[in-house]
Protein backbone atom coordinates (compact mmCIF):
# COMPACT_ATOMS: atom_id res chain seq x y z
CA UNK A 1 0.00 0.00 0.00
CA UNK A 2 2.81 2.40 0.94
CA UNK A 3 4.55 1.66 -2.34
CA UNK A 4 1.35 2.38 -4.27
CA UNK A 5 0.89 5.70 -2.44
CA UNK A 6 4.44 6.69 -3.37
CA UNK A 7 3.86 5.75 -7.01
CA UNK A 8 0.59 7.71 -7.16
CA UNK A 9 2.38 10.62 -5.52
CA UNK A 10 5.18 10.49 -8.08
CA UNK A 11 2.64 10.42 -10.90
CA UNK A 12 0.81 13.37 -9.36
CA UNK A 13 4.03 15.39 -9.18
CA UNK A 14 4.84 14.49 -12.78
CA UNK A 15 1.39 15.59 -13.97
CA UNK A 16 1.66 18.92 -12.13
CA UNK A 17 5.05 19.57 -13.74
CA UNK A 18 3.77 18.39 -17.12
CA UNK A 19 0.73 20.69 -17.04
CA UNK A 20 2.91 23.60 -15.89
CA UNK A 21 5.31 22.99 -18.78
CA UNK A 22 2.55 22.78 -21.41
CA UNK A 23 0.93 25.97 -20.08
CA UNK A 24 4.30 27.74 -20.34
CA UNK A 25 4.76 26.31 -23.82
CA UNK A 26 1.39 27.68 -24.93
CA UNK A 27 2.09 31.14 -23.51
CA UNK A 28 5.56 31.50 -25.03
CA UNK A 29 4.98 30.06 -28.51
CA UNK A 30 2.65 31.27 -31.25
CA UNK A 31 1.61 29.22 -34.29
CA UNK A 32 0.90 32.31 -36.38
CA UNK A 33 2.14 32.26 -39.97
CA UNK A 34 0.07 35.33 -40.83
CA UNK A 35 1.64 38.42 -42.34
CA UNK A 36 0.67 41.93 -41.27
CA UNK A 37 -2.39 42.12 -43.52
CA UNK A 38 -3.71 38.74 -42.39
CA UNK A 39 -3.19 39.77 -38.80
CA UNK A 40 -5.86 42.46 -39.22
CA UNK A 41 -8.56 39.87 -39.94
CA UNK A 42 -10.84 38.73 -37.13
CA UNK A 43 -13.48 36.00 -37.12
CA UNK A 44 -16.68 36.34 -35.11
CA UNK A 45 -19.99 34.57 -34.61
CA UNK A 46 -23.04 36.19 -36.13
CA UNK A 47 -26.76 35.59 -36.60
CA UNK A 48 -28.61 36.28 -39.85
CA UNK A 49 -31.46 38.67 -39.01
CA UNK A 50 -32.57 39.65 -42.51
CA UNK A 51 -32.18 38.57 -46.12
CA UNK A 52 -32.70 41.78 -48.09
CA UNK A 53 -32.34 40.32 -51.57
CA UNK A 54 -31.43 37.06 -53.29
CA UNK A 55 -30.06 36.64 -56.82
CA UNK A 56 -29.91 32.87 -57.08
CA UNK A 57 -30.23 30.34 -59.89
CA UNK A 58 -30.13 26.54 -59.98
CA UNK A 59 -26.68 24.97 -59.87
CA UNK A 60 -26.45 22.46 -62.76
CA UNK A 61 -23.55 20.61 -61.13
CA UNK A 62 -25.24 20.12 -57.74
CA UNK A 63 -28.84 18.79 -57.65
CA UNK A 64 -31.02 20.96 -55.43
CA UNK A 65 -28.28 23.55 -55.08
CA UNK A 66 -28.09 27.20 -56.08
CA UNK A 67 -25.46 29.70 -57.16
CA UNK A 68 -25.57 33.46 -56.98
CA UNK A 69 -25.64 36.15 -54.29
CA UNK A 70 -27.53 37.00 -51.11
CA UNK A 71 -27.62 40.46 -49.54
CA UNK A 72 -27.98 39.79 -45.82
CA UNK A 73 -27.88 41.59 -42.48
CA UNK A 74 -25.95 39.89 -39.69
CA UNK A 75 -25.89 40.73 -35.99
CA UNK A 76 -22.46 40.09 -34.47
CA UNK A 77 -22.69 38.05 -31.26
CA UNK A 78 -19.15 38.17 -29.84
CA UNK A 79 -15.86 40.03 -30.00
CA UNK A 80 -15.28 43.76 -29.91
CA UNK A 81 -17.99 44.31 -32.53
CA UNK A 82 -20.62 42.50 -30.44
CA UNK A 83 -24.09 43.93 -31.03
CA UNK A 84 -23.19 45.59 -34.35
CA UNK A 85 -25.35 44.84 -37.38
CA UNK A 86 -23.43 44.55 -40.66
CA UNK A 87 -24.59 44.19 -44.25
CA UNK A 88 -22.85 41.41 -46.15
CA UNK A 89 -23.08 40.01 -49.66
CA UNK A 90 -22.93 36.23 -49.43
CA UNK A 91 -21.61 34.65 -52.62
CA UNK A 92 -23.07 31.18 -53.15
CA UNK A 93 -21.17 28.85 -55.49
CA UNK A 94 -20.72 25.13 -56.10
CA UNK A 95 -17.75 24.97 -53.73
CA UNK A 96 -18.97 27.68 -51.32
CA UNK A 97 -22.56 26.41 -51.04
CA UNK A 98 -23.58 28.37 -47.95
CA UNK A 99 -27.16 29.36 -48.71
CA UNK A 100 -28.35 31.20 -45.62
CA UNK A 101 -31.75 31.64 -43.99
CA UNK A 102 -32.95 34.00 -41.27
CA UNK A 103 -31.69 32.91 -37.79
CA UNK A 104 -28.80 30.88 -39.24
CA UNK A 105 -25.59 31.16 -37.20
CA UNK A 106 -22.53 32.05 -39.27
CA UNK A 107 -18.85 32.83 -38.91
CA UNK A 108 -17.95 36.24 -40.32
CA UNK A 109 -14.51 37.33 -41.41
CA UNK A 110 -13.96 41.03 -40.68
CA UNK A 111 -11.15 43.12 -42.16
CA UNK A 112 -10.33 45.44 -39.25
CA UNK A 113 -8.64 47.94 -41.54
CA UNK A 114 -11.34 48.41 -44.18
CA UNK A 115 -14.32 47.28 -42.12
CA UNK A 116 -15.52 44.91 -44.86
CA UNK A 117 -17.02 41.54 -43.94
CA UNK A 118 -17.64 38.21 -45.63
CA UNK A 119 -19.33 34.93 -44.76
CA UNK A 120 -16.59 32.48 -43.83
CA UNK A 121 -18.66 29.43 -42.88
CA UNK A 122 -21.64 28.18 -40.92
CA UNK A 123 -21.12 28.46 -37.16
CA UNK A 124 -20.84 24.80 -36.17
CA UNK A 125 -19.43 24.82 -32.65
CA UNK A 126 -22.81 24.47 -30.93
CA UNK A 127 -23.61 21.24 -32.77
CA UNK A 128 -20.06 19.98 -32.27
CA UNK A 129 -20.34 20.56 -28.51
CA UNK A 130 -23.67 18.71 -28.45
CA UNK A 131 -22.14 15.81 -30.40
CA UNK A 132 -19.16 15.59 -28.05
CA UNK A 133 -21.48 15.83 -25.03
CA UNK A 134 -23.66 12.97 -26.29
CA UNK A 135 -20.56 10.88 -26.99
CA UNK A 136 -19.19 11.47 -23.48
CA UNK A 137 -22.60 10.82 -21.91
CA UNK A 138 -22.92 7.54 -23.80
CA UNK A 139 -19.51 6.36 -22.56
CA UNK A 140 -20.32 7.27 -18.94
CA UNK A 141 -23.84 5.75 -18.95
CA UNK A 142 -22.64 2.44 -20.39
CA UNK A 143 -19.22 2.30 -18.74
CA UNK A 144 -20.15 3.84 -15.35
CA UNK A 145 -16.95 4.33 -13.31
CA UNK A 146 -14.76 2.80 -16.03
CA UNK A 147 -16.52 5.03 -18.54
CA UNK A 148 -15.69 8.10 -16.48
CA UNK A 149 -12.04 7.05 -16.34
CA UNK A 150 -12.13 6.40 -20.08
CA UNK A 151 -13.35 9.95 -20.72
CA UNK A 152 -10.62 11.31 -18.44
CA UNK A 153 -7.99 9.28 -20.29
CA UNK A 154 -9.32 10.40 -23.67
CA UNK A 155 -9.33 14.05 -22.59
CA UNK A 156 -5.74 13.70 -21.37
CA UNK A 157 -4.68 12.06 -24.65
CA UNK A 158 -6.16 14.94 -26.65
CA UNK A 159 -4.47 17.43 -24.30
CA UNK A 160 -1.06 15.78 -24.75
CA UNK A 161 -1.43 15.75 -28.52
CA UNK A 162 -2.60 19.39 -28.80
CA UNK A 163 -0.51 21.01 -26.05
CA UNK A 164 2.66 18.87 -26.10
CA UNK A 165 3.17 16.84 -29.28
CA UNK A 166 1.93 19.37 -31.81
CA UNK A 167 3.76 22.50 -30.56
CA UNK A 168 7.07 20.76 -29.89
CA UNK A 169 7.18 19.15 -33.33
CA UNK A 170 5.95 22.39 -34.91
CA UNK A 171 8.76 24.41 -33.34
CA UNK A 172 11.58 22.10 -34.39
CA UNK A 173 11.91 19.30 -31.83
CA UNK A 174 12.63 15.80 -33.11
CA UNK A 175 9.38 14.16 -34.29
CA UNK A 176 10.80 10.76 -33.35
CA UNK A 177 11.71 11.71 -29.77
CA UNK A 178 8.51 13.69 -29.17
CA UNK A 179 6.42 10.91 -30.70
CA UNK A 180 7.92 8.28 -28.39
CA UNK A 181 7.57 10.55 -25.33
CA UNK A 182 3.93 11.26 -26.21
CA UNK A 183 3.18 7.55 -26.55
CA UNK A 184 4.80 6.80 -23.19
CA UNK A 185 2.93 9.60 -21.39
CA UNK A 186 -0.49 8.87 -22.94
CA UNK A 187 -0.17 5.11 -22.41
CA UNK A 188 0.93 5.36 -18.79
CA UNK A 189 -1.68 7.88 -17.67
CA UNK A 190 -4.56 6.32 -19.64
CA UNK A 191 -3.95 2.79 -18.37
CA UNK A 192 -3.35 3.88 -14.78
CA UNK A 193 -6.65 5.78 -14.87
CA UNK A 194 -8.42 2.66 -16.15
CA UNK A 195 -6.86 -0.06 -14.01
CA UNK A 196 -4.77 1.60 -11.31
CA UNK A 197 -1.15 0.81 -10.52
CA UNK A 198 -0.48 -2.93 -10.67
CA UNK A 199 1.61 -5.56 -12.43
CA UNK A 200 -1.20 -5.93 -14.95
CA UNK A 201 -1.07 -2.22 -15.77
CA UNK A 202 2.73 -2.20 -16.00
CA UNK A 203 2.62 -5.21 -18.33
CA UNK A 204 0.08 -3.47 -20.59
CA UNK A 205 2.13 -0.25 -20.60
CA UNK A 206 5.31 -2.09 -21.61
CA UNK A 207 3.47 -4.10 -24.27
CA UNK A 208 1.78 -1.02 -25.75
CA UNK A 209 4.99 1.00 -25.83
CA UNK A 210 6.96 -1.80 -27.49
CA UNK A 211 4.22 -2.44 -30.05
CA UNK A 212 3.93 1.22 -31.02
CA UNK A 213 7.70 1.70 -31.22
CA UNK A 214 7.92 -1.36 -33.48
CA UNK A 215 5.34 0.21 -35.80
CA UNK A 216 7.63 3.23 -35.98
CA UNK A 217 10.62 1.00 -36.75
CA UNK A 218 8.68 -0.73 -39.55
CA UNK A 219 7.72 2.65 -40.97
CA UNK A 220 11.28 4.00 -40.69
CA UNK A 221 12.81 1.00 -42.51
CA UNK A 222 10.30 0.82 -45.34
CA UNK A 223 10.00 4.58 -45.80
CA UNK A 224 13.71 4.56 -46.66
CA UNK A 225 13.27 1.63 -49.05
CA UNK A 226 10.24 3.29 -50.68
CA UNK A 227 11.86 6.76 -50.71
CA UNK A 228 8.99 8.54 -48.96
CA UNK A 229 9.16 11.09 -46.15
CA UNK A 230 7.60 14.36 -45.07
CA UNK A 231 8.66 16.05 -48.30
CA UNK A 232 6.36 13.73 -50.29
CA UNK A 233 3.07 14.74 -48.68
CA UNK A 234 0.56 16.79 -50.68
CA UNK A 235 0.80 19.69 -48.20
CA UNK A 236 4.61 19.88 -48.52
CA UNK A 237 4.62 23.54 -49.62
CA UNK A 238 2.76 24.66 -46.49
CA UNK A 239 4.92 22.42 -44.30
CA UNK A 240 8.09 23.84 -45.85
CA UNK A 241 6.86 27.36 -45.09
CA UNK A 242 6.48 26.38 -41.43
CA UNK A 243 9.89 24.71 -41.50
CA UNK A 244 11.63 27.81 -42.87
CA UNK A 245 10.15 29.96 -40.11
CA UNK A 246 10.06 27.67 -37.07
CA UNK A 247 12.47 24.82 -37.85
CA UNK A 248 9.91 22.03 -38.29
CA UNK A 249 11.77 18.80 -39.15
CA UNK A 250 9.90 17.90 -42.32
CA UNK A 251 11.77 14.69 -43.15
CA UNK A 252 10.57 12.74 -40.07
CA UNK A 253 7.19 14.39 -39.59
CA UNK A 254 5.24 11.30 -40.69
CA UNK A 255 6.90 9.22 -37.98
CA UNK A 256 4.97 10.97 -35.22
CA UNK A 257 1.71 10.42 -37.10
CA UNK A 258 2.38 6.68 -37.32
CA UNK A 259 3.00 6.41 -33.57
CA UNK A 260 -0.14 8.34 -32.65
CA UNK A 261 -2.30 6.52 -35.24
CA UNK A 262 -1.31 3.07 -33.99
CA UNK A 263 -1.43 3.87 -30.26
CA UNK A 264 -5.16 3.39 -29.61
CA UNK A 265 -5.47 0.03 -31.35
CA UNK A 266 -2.25 -1.33 -29.83
CA UNK A 267 -3.31 -0.19 -26.36
CA UNK A 268 -6.65 -1.95 -26.84
CA UNK A 269 -5.04 -5.26 -27.81
CA UNK A 270 -2.36 -5.08 -25.12
CA UNK A 271 -4.86 -4.33 -22.36
CA UNK A 272 -7.33 -6.97 -23.56
CA UNK A 273 -4.74 -9.75 -23.70
CA UNK A 274 -3.13 -8.77 -20.39
CA UNK A 275 -6.49 -8.51 -18.57
CA UNK A 276 -7.62 -11.89 -19.91
CA UNK A 277 -4.42 -13.57 -18.75
CA UNK A 278 -4.67 -11.85 -15.37
CA UNK A 279 -8.18 -13.26 -14.92
CA UNK A 280 -6.96 -16.69 -15.99
CA UNK A 281 -4.32 -16.66 -13.25
CA UNK A 282 -7.05 -15.92 -10.71
CA UNK A 283 -8.94 -19.02 -11.88
CA UNK A 284 -5.93 -21.32 -12.25
CA UNK A 285 -3.09 -20.20 -9.96
CA UNK A 286 -0.88 -23.17 -10.88
CA UNK A 287 -0.66 -22.19 -14.55
CA UNK A 288 2.88 -21.92 -15.95
CA UNK A 289 4.45 -19.29 -18.16
CA UNK A 290 4.40 -21.39 -21.32
CA UNK A 291 0.75 -22.33 -20.86
CA UNK A 292 -0.17 -18.72 -20.11
CA UNK A 293 1.72 -17.49 -23.17
CA UNK A 294 -0.07 -20.03 -25.37
CA UNK A 295 -3.43 -18.97 -23.95
CA UNK A 296 -2.60 -15.33 -24.67
CA UNK A 297 -1.68 -16.14 -28.25
CA UNK A 298 -4.93 -18.04 -28.76
CA UNK A 299 -6.96 -15.13 -27.38
CA UNK A 300 -5.08 -12.67 -29.54
CA UNK A 301 -5.73 -14.47 -32.81
CA UNK A 302 -9.37 -13.35 -32.90
CA UNK A 303 -8.34 -9.78 -32.06
CA UNK A 304 -5.84 -9.79 -34.92
CA UNK A 305 -8.60 -10.56 -37.41
CA UNK A 306 -10.98 -7.86 -36.25
CA UNK A 307 -8.43 -5.14 -35.49
CA UNK A 308 -6.58 -5.68 -38.77
CA UNK A 309 -9.81 -5.15 -40.68
CA UNK A 310 -10.65 -2.13 -38.53
CA UNK A 311 -7.37 -0.34 -39.18
CA UNK A 312 -7.04 -1.12 -42.88
CA UNK A 313 -10.67 -0.12 -43.55
CA UNK A 314 -10.20 3.07 -41.51
CA UNK A 315 -7.26 4.09 -43.69
CA UNK A 316 -9.14 3.06 -46.85
CA UNK A 317 -12.19 5.07 -45.76
CA UNK A 318 -10.06 8.12 -45.07
CA UNK A 319 -8.58 7.88 -48.57
CA UNK A 320 -11.85 7.13 -50.36
CA UNK A 321 -12.33 10.55 -51.98
CA UNK A 322 -8.73 10.64 -53.14
CA UNK A 323 -9.10 7.17 -54.64
CA UNK A 324 -12.13 8.39 -56.61
CA UNK A 325 -10.04 11.27 -57.95
CA UNK A 326 -7.22 8.91 -58.91
CA UNK A 327 -9.74 6.64 -60.66
CA UNK A 328 -10.95 9.60 -62.73
CA UNK A 329 -7.41 10.04 -64.08
CA UNK A 330 -7.54 6.47 -65.48
CA UNK A 331 -4.14 5.75 -63.97
CA UNK A 332 -2.53 2.37 -64.52
CA UNK A 333 -2.00 0.06 -61.55
CA UNK A 334 1.74 0.73 -61.56
CA UNK A 335 1.20 4.50 -61.64
CA UNK A 336 -1.30 4.30 -58.81
CA UNK A 337 0.80 2.06 -56.58
CA UNK A 338 3.93 4.18 -57.01
CA UNK A 339 2.27 7.56 -56.38
CA UNK A 340 3.37 9.35 -53.21
CA UNK A 341 -0.13 9.46 -51.73
CA UNK A 342 -0.88 5.74 -52.14
CA UNK A 343 2.56 4.65 -50.94
CA UNK A 344 2.32 6.82 -47.81
CA UNK A 345 -1.22 5.66 -47.01
CA UNK A 346 -0.32 2.01 -47.64
CA UNK A 347 2.80 2.24 -45.51
CA UNK A 348 0.91 3.93 -42.67
CA UNK A 349 -1.88 1.34 -42.80
CA UNK A 350 0.46 -1.65 -42.83
CA UNK A 351 2.79 -0.23 -40.16
CA UNK A 352 -0.12 0.46 -37.79
CA UNK A 353 -1.72 -2.92 -38.47
CA UNK A 354 1.60 -4.71 -38.01
CA UNK A 355 1.88 -3.05 -34.60
CA UNK A 356 -1.48 -4.55 -33.60
CA UNK A 357 -0.42 -8.00 -34.80
CA UNK A 358 2.90 -7.78 -32.94
CA UNK A 359 1.14 -6.52 -29.81
CA UNK A 360 -0.41 -9.97 -29.31
CA UNK A 361 2.82 -11.99 -28.80
CA UNK A 362 4.45 -9.06 -27.01
CA UNK A 363 1.53 -8.77 -24.57
CA UNK A 364 1.31 -12.53 -24.05
CA UNK A 365 5.05 -12.78 -23.41
CA UNK A 366 5.24 -9.72 -21.15
CA UNK A 367 2.22 -10.79 -19.09
CA UNK A 368 3.43 -14.38 -18.73
CA UNK A 369 6.83 -13.17 -17.52
CA UNK A 370 5.50 -10.53 -15.11
CA UNK A 371 2.43 -12.30 -13.73
CA UNK A 372 3.85 -15.82 -13.31
CA UNK A 373 7.05 -16.65 -11.46
CA UNK A 374 7.87 -19.85 -13.34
Amino acid sequence: MKKHIMLYGAMGIFLVLFFAYTIWLGETHSYSMADDSQGKMSFVKGKVIEIAEERLSSDPSRPGGYVGEQDISVKILNGKHKGDIVSVTNYVSTTHHIQLKVNDAVMLGIDEESGSSYVFQYYRLTVIYVLIGLFVLMIIIIGRKKGLMTVAGLAFSVYVFVKFTLPLVYFGSSPIVIGILSVAIITTVSLVLLTGISKKTLSAIISTSLGVILSGVIYAVFSELLHVNGYNISESDAVLAVSSRYGLQVYNILYTGILIASLGAVMDVAMSVTSALYEMIGIKESIGRKELFTAGMNMGKDMIGTMTNTLILAFAGGSFVNLIIFASYNMSFVQLMTSDFIVIELLQGIACTAAVVLAVPISAWTASCMLVKK
